[in-house]
């Protein structure tokens, strides 16, 4: 079926320089299975990475060129702004992830086009050769970065405005007046248009997926547009590359298994530049901090022995917790809160699972306490809330404690599914031990709703609740 994929992110590389390993099934070996769009996924075998196949099709740019690769959705190719005065497009290339696939069979789904074919498509859809009008509705439309008559099909940029040229217009937009011919000739620009936002989940978990082949791939083509252009020097083009989509919960302490991907995509550039001899120009990956931070949906504590304060921040304990979550009524998605622990030897962890009293209680019921906490098992609340019990390892003989709440939606069409009751619900947690910082999060809530840009996102109702400025 090539509306899902399996994505592994044990294995996202996809160079055929890398040794000893087989790479051409990473993206249907193991992995979660992601949705995608009807027609977009590559249902054959993926091919490795091909240097020297991508790099044919790369312009030339001068060698003191910056490239900025952006990762989001909506990213207009024909804006004004990521054009010369002359008229040419500053893109390099830009993979539309969810776009049909053709025959490009190194990559796992949708099609990626070059300078070379958005400068063809400006022109047929340009009343001149020059900047100028731009039928942007047939532009789009031809390239597939918007595909209105497919239920699945991208929508953002036939909106009023699109997150991914606004956040690109701040990073790298420049008016094509020929004010600043020169920095829009080396400031060029490497796009990955994401899936529609509803194929990233309700809850954001296939996101990583994404994005994660989103940003090897801009590191790939940089690398080879450098290859392309200086085949016999060293060295490389400047990267920046932003990705302005953020995931509410998670550990946020590097062990995600997004940061981990990331961190191993480098290392391994880093490792394939040692045995080349090579040296490559820096990257910049730049991430969101705080959008979210009015939503009311992370809190802390230190919990403990009353008398006893944490070793380290040296803020008090306190022996219980008790947040109020609020979910809304006329919900179709489910709502989800994360409880990470600091990281703890492995006794210690069983210690504290033993020692700690959970309680999850839906509206106008008190102290819904689970059971004895066992890692790699859940305890279900009723047919509409369960909580699962995990530990995340931080390095060798440590890690976090996890728990995560799923409570099902508040309404539904299925006459046989579960609804869960909307309200205030109760999060209580009790420990009577060493001091143990401990973290709350309310994860992403995206509309079921494919057209529909919002979601019923539940929250912490809590009156010391208050903005950090």
């Amino acid at each position: 079926d090539d509306r899902n994929a399996r994505l592994d992110l044990e294995q996202p590389f996809r160079l055929k320089s890398r040794e000893g390993q087989r790479l051409s099934d990473a993206f249907y070996a193991g992995g979660e299975i992601v949705p995608l769009p009807v027609g977009a996924g590559n249902g054959g075998k993926i091919a490795d990475w091909d240097e020297d196949r991508t790099k044919a099709k790369l312009p030339l740019v001068p060698d003191d060129t910056v490239l900025v690769g952006i990762v989001d959705t909506g990213i207009a190719l024909s804006n004004s702004r990521f054009r010369s005065a002359d008229g040419e497009t500053r893109f390099i290339a830009a993979w539309q992830q969810s776009a049909p696939f053709i025959d490009q069979s190194d990559l796992p789904c949708g099609q990626e086009i070059y300078a070379s074919d958005i400068q063809a498509k400006l022109k047929e859809h340009s009343q001149s050769d020059v900047l100028g009008y731009v039928d942007e509705t047939a532009f789009n439309r031809d390239l597939y970065l918007t595909e209105p008559t497919k239920p699945a099909g991208q929508r953002d940029l036939e909106m009023a405005a699109a997150h991914g040229t606004h956040v690109l217009d701040l990073a790298a937009g420049l008016d094509p007046d020929g004010s600043q011919a020169d920095l829009a000739d080396r400031l060029r620009l490497i796009a990955v248009n994401l899936p529609a936002q509803y194929a990233h989940g309700t809850a954001g978990g296939f996101l990583a997926y994404f994005a994660v082949f989103a940003i090897d791939r801009i590191i790939h083509l940089a690398d080879a547009l450098w290859k392309r252009n200086n085949p016999d020097k060293d060295g490389g083009y400047p990267l920046v590359i932003n990705f302005s989509y953020g995931m509410t919960a998670g550990p946020k302490d590097g062990t995600h298994v997004f940061e981990r991907a990331i961190e191993r995509i480098l290392q391994e550039r880093e490792a394939r530049q040692r045995r080349t001899g090579s040296k490559g120009a820096p990257i910049r990956l730049l991430l969101p901090a705080g959008n979210d931070n009015l939503e009311r949906c992370a809190a802390s504590c230190v919990l403990g022995c009353k008398d006893k304060h944490h070793a380290n921040t040296g803020d008090d304990a306190q022996p219980s917790v008790t947040l109020p979550w609020r979910i809304l009524p006329a919900d179709t998605t489910a709502n989800f809160v994360e409880i990470w622990f600091e990281s703890r030897s492995q006794d210690d962890l069983i210690t504290l699972m033993n020692d700690l009293v959970v309680s999850v209680s839906p509206p106008g019921v008190r102290d819904v306490t689970l059971e004895t906490l066992q890692l790699g098992r859940y305890q279900d609340l009723g047919s509409f809330a369960r909580v699962y019990v995990s530990a995340s390892e931080t390095k060798p003989g440590q890690s976090r404690l996890a728990l995560l709440i799923c409570v099902a939606p508040t309404v539904s069409d299925n006459a046989r599914a579960p609804i869960a009751p909307a309200g205030l619900w109760q999060v209580k947690v009790e420990y009577n031990g060493e001091p143990i910082d401990t973290s709350f999060y309310i994860q992403s809530d995206q509309s079921a709703v494919r057209t529909s840009k919002t979601g019923r996102r539940s929250y912490f109702d809590h009156e010391k609740y208050r903005v950090n400025l």
